[in-house]
């Protein structure tokens, strides 16, 4: 059973919301939790999720800006979030600029293969 006050039970709780597409409900819970835990870098990359969802680009982008900075240092997740978000902007230059990050990372450290199959 999940503790009903840890942030992976809200955290959870998000992601059904943004899985069924309900982008309003899951930028609500999320912002709940970046509210509770300003420094988690998994909220905010949550939040930029929501927004992007919700067609809300320029919000997302802030969002995962500061997801960055708060992982402090290049991270390919939030790399491939902004691939997608950049791609669905139409910003295919900046898209690709993250995808070929991924790759750099991948060639220093573990990368999920996920975030390299999206790169590719």
């Amino acid at each position: 059973m999940l503790d009903p006050l840890s942030l992976l039970f809200h955290l959870l709780k998000g992601h059904v919301r943004y899985c069924a597409r309900q982008y309003d409900d899951a930028i609500a819970q999320y912002r709940q939790i970046v509210e509770w835990e300003p420094s988690s870098f998994v909220a905010h990359l949550s939040l930029g999720d929501a927004y992007r969802g919700q067609g809300m680009l320029e919000t997302a982008e802030a969002t995962f800006k500061k997801a960055q900075k708060l992982a402090g240092q290049q991270h390919a997740a939030l790399n491939m979030r902004s691939c997608d978000l950049y791609a669905a902007w139409n910003r295919l230059d900046e898209a690709r600029r993250y995808s070929d990050e991924i790759l750099t990372i991948a060639e220093a450290e573990l990368v999920s293969p996920t975030c390299i199959g999206w790169a590719t």
